[in-house]
């Protein structure tokens, strides 16, 4: 039995517009168009849009649901490898969101408990100068991660592991990765 997009999405609990929207990049398609134009799914169209939402449900971006749904495509046994490998990628970008995070509020608990400037409104401008001081951090959009301090930087840190001491440049380097010296 064909169902209308309403119908299918009512059926597998998405917006009608995000169905459309999945038949528009190609996720799904409608097995077949009525007279009037009108998209019909079938059984194996809901099933694909059932999976669709739940691998959205786990995080997973369009990009990747579609190497999901062409190992689907090739059989079942091609999902769990494809399924598992996809996870440990998108644990380690959590892990790796995570540091992010606590290092960013760390700044904001140092900055918070003074160890700000305070007040930079002398000679500033014309506009309150008060944030001046503020250790500003860069996300590098294609490696994910923040700019690194000399401690930080991974083809440093064989060598600071073997060092007792924290070196200044962590201490000092301003660089807003908020280690200071603690990685």
């Amino acid at each position: 039995m064909e169902r209308t997009v309403k119908q299918v999405a009512d059926a597998v609990g998405l917006p009608s517009r995000t169905v459309r929207y999945y038949d528009r990049i190609g996720l799904v398609s409608p097995s077949e168009r009525t007279g009037a134009g009108y998209r019909l799914y079938d059984a194996e169209d809901e099933g694909k849009l059932r999976f669709v939402r739940q691998a959205k449900g786990l995080g997973f971006s369009l990009h990747e649901i579609r190497q999901l749904i062409a190992a689907a495509e090739s059989g079942c046994g091609e999902v769990v490898p494809e399924l598992h490998r996809l996870l440990e990628e998108k644990v380690t970008e959590i892990d790796h969101r995570i540091g992010e995070l606590q290092s960013f509020r760390q700044r904001l608990v140092d900055y918070a408990d003074g160890k700000g400037g305070g007040c930079g409104c002398q000679g500033h401008g014309a506009f309150c100068g008060c944030l001046h001081d503020v250790p500003l951090v860069q996300i590098n959009k294609e490696k994910k991660g923040t700019n690194m301090c000399e401690y930080c930087d991974p083809k440093n840190i064989a060598t600071h592991e073997a060092e007792d001491s924290v070196p200044a440049v962590a201490e000092q380097s301003g660089c807003g990765c908020g280690c200071d010296g603690a990685c």
